[in-house]
């Protein structure tokens, strides 16, 4: 089992949908097609994915962190862009220049009315088409509601054939590249406890991982998605997504009875009828003597 977090700074965001493309450039893509591909030639018998993904909301405060790092950036970009300009002089000039470029500073101060324009603190003349890609993107992710998320990925195999199961894992885990932007990615890791005084690291168990899974436990911060991301690494499949061996149903079924007559829950000679067909899985049934007397007449 691995977990998933983000490379960079968990404020910048990964890749969406609405910037996911097909072949064409007007062609769009579902990101649901990649995550379930590996679904598509698994053994049944022998082998199990899950994807889990437990949310929480986050507090809007989230955007204060991110109105702090564009400032950051911007002050950044400016003192590199001061020290560049300081350099195409003489040292000892800009040192004689400098008490003269004080006293201009001093007065263009005392003759400006307002001061500290928001002109002024971002200098965005002076901003790289880089940081301002990192700037637009900060700001297109506060733009929706975050949540706090975990997502996890496993793979579970009968045989425990290690070699098998670790190129599994990597084709599943591989799925996420498809959200890699210039800003942000997907990074798996596997998670691990701390023991001892020292904190030394081990893998988790089967069963520590089983009980991960089956009671949801939220015992990490989690990486920070808006609701866009969270759309784009997972929503409800539709027409658009091409996976081969998935099949859709455009009415619903519905499960067979629990107390129908098959040969594993009655020792009874049933009279075969037919399978059902639930989620496709086949299971053969059959009527008993007794419902032969009670339903069936011979004329």
């Amino acid at each position: 089992m691995v977990e998933l977090e983000l490379e960079e700074n968990e404020l910048y965001p990964v890749k969406t949908f609405n910037l996911l493309q097909g072949g064409s450039k007007d062609e769009s893509i579902d990101s649901l097609s990649a995550l379930l591909a590996p679904l598509s030639n698994l053994d049944h018998k022998q082998e199990t994915i899950i994807f889990q993904y437990i949310l929480t909301p986050e507090h809007e405060k989230w955007k204060e962190s991110s109105h702090k790092l564009e400032l950051a950036i911007e002050k950044q970009e400016t003192i590199a862009n001061k020290i560049a300009s300081a350099s195409k002089f003489p040292l000892l000039l800009n040192i004689a220049l400098l008490p003269f470029s004080i006293l201009v500073k001093i007065i263009q101060k005392l003759g400006k009315k307002e001061e500290n324009t928001e002109e002024e603190q971002k200098e965005s003349k002076g901003l790289s088409d880089k940081d301002k890609g990192k700037i637009q993107a900060l700001q297109q992710k506060e733009e929706k509601p975050a949540f706090r998320c975990i997502i996890r990925a496993a793979y579970l195999r009968k045989d425990q054939d290690k070699s098998f199961s670790k190129t599994k894992m990597q084709s599943i885990t591989g799925s996420f590249r498809q959200f890699n932007s210039q800003h942000n990615s997907f990074i798996h890791k596997k998670p691990f406890l701390k023991e001892g005084l020292w904190g030394k690291k081990r893998d988790l168990s089967f069963k520590e991982i089983y009980s991960l899974l089956k009671t949801r436990s939220f015992n990490k911060p989690g990486i920070l998605l808006n609701i866009e991301e969270i759309a784009s690494v997972y929503h409800l499949p539709n027409t658009n997504v091409n996976v081969p061996n998935i099949q859709y149903t455009p009415y619903q079924k519905l499960e067979a009875p629990v107390n129908l007559p098959t040969p594993e829950n009655t020792d009874e000679a049933l009279t075969m009828m037919g399978y059902t067909n639930f989620r496709n899985q086949k299971k053969l049934f059959g009527m008993t003597p007794n419902d032969r007397r009670r339903h069936l007449y011979v004329i």
